[in-house]
């Protein structure tokens, strides 16, 4: 039996419109806000608990493009990548202004946080770009080469390793300290997209595009469960501990899949969000974010969502 969902609230990000290329949310645990990169409004909003929301924008003008697309925390500061202008920045989210940027080698994908560092997926370059922060600057200290990828990155910093997606069947380990491909496992998926980490039990999570989850053992690539979650569309996903919120963008849908102890994958609720809705974020509290770029906003489901019963 699924539960059926409805959307708690929809959140209007000022000064958006519909359109907007949201491609990445993040739940700041340190702030206990969503960090929304605002693409083309070249803005961060933070969303609070009560779901108000608060636009900061410290980046300089830019025009046209894709702009501001990719968030992390790390060292009480954010990571920010521009596509437009291919920049890196380090925001300070007390003072809420830049405080340090770098040049990119390539157009970035997803800015993440791994062990000190700042690692930047570039896909059109096949690489990850990593940077350390001289005071608050970054500077670039390698480049990690991911032929076929990469596509999303998760980051296990207790464990000093990474993971990320190639575009086909394969999921890439890598050793954060020694910026190495370690494996490459296949993952079973047609087309390989989200990715997200239960680094208490040592699994990896990937989103399929065709609509389905693989869990892999970390450390050694094997796949340990598969599931396809009727939505179409995958792109992002998340876990929470329990959960994982699984997006379909074609779908208009997302899927909500409880992980059992033994490694079992449950569908256990379906939630209506929008056509292309694709990216995700836990909130904290046992529901999540999800974004709807063609109408410029964010949609909250929470935990205590659920209205009914269906019989799917």
């Amino acid at each position: 039996m699924l539960v059926s969902l409805s959307i708690a609230a929809a959140i209007a990000l000022p000064g958006a419109e519909p359109g907007l290329g949201l491609d990445d949310l993040l739940f700041s645990r340190s702030l206990h806000v969503l960090v929304v990169p605002g693409a083309q409004t070249r803005s961060l909003y933070l969303v609070a608990t009560d779901d108000s929301v608060t636009r900061v924008s410290p980046f300089e003008p830019a025009s046209g493009g894709e702009g501001v697309t990719s968030v992390d925390e790390g060292g009480g500061m954010f990571f920010a990548t521009d596509r437009t202008t291919q920049t890196l920045y380090v925001v300070d989210p007390t003072k809420r202004a830049v405080i340090g940027s770098a040049q990119l080698s390539a157009g970035p994908d997803y800015v993440r946080f791994a062990g000190g560092e700042v690692w930047v997926t570039e896909p059109r370059a096949a690489q990850i770009e990593v940077f350390r922060l001289d005071g608050s600057e970054p500077k670039q200290t390698a480049i990690v080469k991911v032929p076929g990828g990469p596509e999303s990155l998760v980051v296990d910093a207790e464990h000093g390793r990474a993971y990320t997606n190639l575009w086909k069947d394969a999921t890439v380990e890598l050793d954060i300290a020694r910026h190495a491909v370690l494996r490459t496992s296949p993952n079973g998926c047609a087309d390989s997209r989200g990715i997200d980490l239960d680094a208490q039990h040592a699994r990896v999570f990937v989103g399929c595009r065709e609509g389905k989850v693989v869990m892999l053992e970390a450390g050694t690539g094997k796949v340990v469960a598969s599931r396809f979650v009727d939505v179409d569309g995958v792109d992002i996903i998340a876990f929470d501990g329990a959960r994982l919120f699984v997006p379909g963008a074609r779908s208009g849908t997302m899927a909500i899949v409880r992980v059992g102890e033994d490694g079992s994958l449950n569908p256990e609720a379906r939630v209506p969000t929008a056509q292309g809705a694709h990216c995700v974020a836990v909130d904290g509290r046992g529901g999540a974010y999800v974004c709807d770029p063609r109408g410029g906003r964010i949609l909250h489901i929470p935990k205590e969502a659920r209205v009914g019963v269906s019989g799917k």
